[in-house]
């Protein structure tokens, strides 16, 4: 063998030990990617079955403070005229934002949900539910 032929073979045994490692290298961050994963989709699935229970578990307490037709209703997520806010927020969730106003003896709440970003980059809610003195006065789709 000449000199100029070892020191392709060199290069080119370089070169493979290069992609190789690559390779190993790809591989491993594969396997712990798909790993981390599997936790957290296990992870997510715990934590839906705990959100699902303690709905369960609330539900069963509003069938106790109120009665069972509340209660059926706020599992369904159904919204009703004279609705405590408390149930209101049950029902649908944490709102997006409230806005509070105050005059004379009424307090009234503009609760916010399902929210969007628009093309513009700003951000909107499809349905407002007003709230007057912690009940539900009223709502309409935005």
């Amino acid at each position: 063998m000449t000199n100029k032929t070892l020191i392709f073979s060199m290069i080119c045994g370089i070169i493979l030990l290069y992609f190789i490692y690559n390779l190993i290298v790809h591989i491993l961050d594969t396997i712990n990617r798909n790993n981390e994963i599997e936790i957290a989709e296990n992870s997510m699935l715990k934590a839906n079955k705990e959100m699902h229970s303690a709905k369960q578990e609330l539900i069963a307490e509003i069938e106790k403070q109120y009665n069972s037709d509340y209660a059926e209703k706020v599992a369904k997520g159904t919204i009703w005229m004279g609705m405590p806010d408390i149930l209101l927020s049950v029902a649908l969730g944490r709102a997006g934002e409230i806005k509070e106003s105050f005059f004379k003896d009424k307090v009234t709440e503009k609760w916010y949900y399902n929210g969007y970003r628009t093309r513009l980059n700003t951000y909107k809610y499809r349905l407002e539910v007003i709230v007057e003195n912690y009940k539900v006065a009223g709502w309409k789709d935005l």
